[in-house]
């Protein structure tokens, strides 16, 4: 008889990690503080907090750029805005961002069975932040960060709401 390893490494003959299991639950959890909460919305620019929020990672080389955001509300499972090869990486290798459990985040006329549903819109997309100061304000980045941001608040009827923001510079600040 063999005894089962649980390392890191995921095998085809045994049940190791149930990474489906571990995002679930990570983001439930999430979405209980936030339905308790005052905030109609979290926005992240920190890693940590965007892998929890949404399972995705781009490697350590970026963790202190604030350069990708992420959004999760009230009515949504969480949209990662990440430069354009990270954004398609992700609609490849992260297939849970294009499946909800928000009925306001589901695509109308998509067949689906039980609670998950695909998404009218992917949480993959491109878009990048003000990366710590590097761009020219000028450039107007953080313009169009709050307009991303506004356009989802809008959309999913929490623009009136508090916005609860992990860390942030001040040009998206002043934008938003």
């Amino acid at each position: 008889m063999t005894t089962a390893t649980f390392g890191t490494n995921q095998v085809d003959w045994e049940q190791r990690l149930d990474f489906d299991k571990l995002r679930t639950e990570r983001l439930a959890k999430l979405k209980a503080e936030l339905a308790t909460s005052d905030v109609g919305a979290l926005l992240a620019f920190d890693f940590a907090n965007i892998r929890y929020m949404s399972s995705t990672h781009i490697g350590t080389w970026a963790i202190d750029k604030a350069i990708r955001f992420a959004l999760v509300t009230r009515n949504s499972d969480p949209i990662v805005w990440d430069f354009g090869s990270a954004a398609k990486h992700h609609k490849l290798y992260n297939p849970w961002l294009d499946t909800t459990t928000a009925e306001a985040d589901a695509d109308p006329h998509a067949p689906h069975h039980g609670a998950v549903k695909p998404r009218l819109e992917s949480g993959a997309r491109a878009g990048i932040s003000t990366l710590r100061g590097a761009f020219n304000p000028d450039a107007g980045i953080a313009d169009e960060v709050a307009a991303k941001i506004k356009r989802e608040l809008e959309k999913f009827g929490l623009l009136n709401e508090p916005l609860g923001i992990d860390i942030v510079e001040l040009p998206i600040l002043f934008a938003l």
